[in-house]
């Protein structure tokens, strides 16, 4: 059965887009048949798209990395482990959310996790946060924004 569905998965992709794969990384490309085109990345070592204003945390282990990019918008959700605490990962990210002029509208915390999260003119960030194990924190990281047309 699941040789039956990846050959059907690999005969879609082909019949409207393309697939390559090096090393870890991974990029499908789909084309709609008018002249619109999605592109999904992913992959440990694939480049991480993120926003002006935006980056990986520090020293982090990137754990997974997705963009997809559509007509004028994208997504970006990358997920990282660290050996640092959960507050310092997240104040991390507030500043840098204050620095791009992204206004926190979320902000919850429990004794063990935390989500923040803002939007500014097409941008929309969200962090969520929790403990990893073996110690520090996973961090997931999801920017979407939309080109203004």
């Amino acid at each position: 059965m699941n040789k039956l569905a990846i050959l059907c998965c690999a005969l879609a992709v082909a019949a409207c887009g393309s697939a390559k794969k090096s090393g870890d990384e991974a990029t499908i490309t789909l084309n709609d048949g008018k002249g619109g085109q999605s592109t999904i990345t992913t992959g440990k070592s694939a480049d991480v798209a993120l926003p002006a204003g935006f980056t990986a945390y520090p020293g982090a282990e990137v754990l997974s990395n997705v963009t997809l990019k559509e007509g004028d918008g994208s997504v970006t959700i990358l997920s990282m482990g660290t050996g640092d605490s959960l507050d310092k990962v997240v104040a991390y990210y507030k500043a840098q959310a204050a620095r791009a002029g992204v206004e926190i509208g979320m902000d919850m915390k429990t004794p063990e996790s935390a989500m923040i999260g803002g939007n500014k003119d097409g941008l929309d960030f969200s962090l969520t946060a929790g403990p990893r194990d073996g110690g520090g924190t996973t961090a997931n990281l999801s920017l979407s924004r939309k080109t203004k047309g």
